[in-house]
Formats: C-alpha cells, sequence, structure tokens
C-alpha cells in the first residue's frame, strides 16, 4: 500500500512540475536567447523555436519537434518569450504534493489499524 501512495505522490509530483514554469518576454537585444523560445506572429500564430538567434533584424531558429527552418523580420512578431522556473510555483508544488503524501499515508495507516 505504501508502496502505490509513493508512486502516486511521485506521478502528481511529476505532473505538478511541468506547471511550475512560466514565460517572460525575450529582449533580443541581448546576445544570448534562451535554447527554446515562443514567437508569436501579427497573425496569432505561435511557434516554438530550438536555437534561435538574431541575425541582422530576422529572427532564425529551427522549429520544435521538426527539422524546419524558421525565419522572419522582428517586425512582423507581435511576442517572443523564453521558459523558466517559477521558484514560488515549485515550492509551492512540492510543500502540497508533500503534504498530500503524508495524509494519505496517515490516511492509510489508520484505515490499516481498525
Amino acid at each position: 500500500m505504501l508502496r502505490r501512495l509513493a508512486t502516486a505522490a511521485m506521478l502528481v509530483l511529476l505532473l505538478l512540475g511541468q506547471g511550475c514554469a512560466t514565460w517572460y518576454t525575450v529582449d533580443t537585444a541581448t546576445p544570448a536567447l534562451p535554447e527554446r523560445v515562443r514567437v508569436v506572429d501579427q497573425s496569432g500564430e505561435s511557434t516554438l523555436l530550438d536555437d534561435p538567434y538574431t541575425e541582422g533584424d530576422d529572427l532564425v531558429g529551427i522549429v520544435a519537434y521538426s527539422d524546419e527552418r524558421f525565419r522572419r523580420p522582428l517586425s512582423e512578431l507581435t511576442s517572443i518569450e523564453g521558459r523558466m522556473i517559477d521558484p514560488g510555483l515549485t515550492i509551492l508544488a512540492v510543500v502540497g504534493t508533500g503534504l498530500l503524501f503524508l495524509g494519505m499515508t496517515l490516511s492509510a495507516a489508520f484505515a490499516g489499524s481498525t
């Protein structure tokens, strides 16, 4: 029973960990862009790019999960965002999962003793 509880808690922590990141606006004037960015063009279409860089007035990269090359003028993009870990959400997720695991363990212990 305890093994199932530990597995469930780890699964919850894994799923919550995906939500511990947030998107932030990237300044294209900085020399180094994040490894992956999300760009939105004027039509509202969103694209994930791997290994982006600026070349002149263009943003260049590889479309995530494909080999397609991406190149657009910066003037045609409405936003460029990178992803970073949000420490507050991460702490909340870890503490919440710990309390959930503790509650499930105590519940199982008391249910097994009756």
